[in-house]
């Protein structure tokens, strides 16, 4: 697998859809390198966080819920990953 270019990942991100009253990611049209890519985002930003010393200063609740989901849709196409370490 090639390293994703994180500078024009993003552009087949899909659209959300309301199930159930929850915002859930529709990422069966996203590329592997896209998901890797979301999910890198998500990382730097936990990593931010931590660095300014609190817990959910830039990030929160929904930011974690869209990580969890990245991860399922990962899991399901087998891509490796490592999970994010959360405050």
């Amino acid at each position: 697998m090639k390293t994703p270019d994180w500078n024009t990942c993003g552009t087949s991100l899909a659209v959300q859809a309301s199930v159930s009253g929850r915002s859930v990611m529709k990422f069966g049209d996203s590329t592997d390198e896209s998901l890797l890519a979301y999910y890198e985002s998500v990382r730097r930003q936990v990593a931010a966080d931590n660095r300014l010393g609190g817990r959910y200063r830039l990030i929160g609740a929904s930011v974690r819920a869209y990580a969890d989901q990245l991860q399922r849709e990962m899991s399901r196409r087998q891509l490796p990953f490592k999970p994010i370490e959360w405050p």
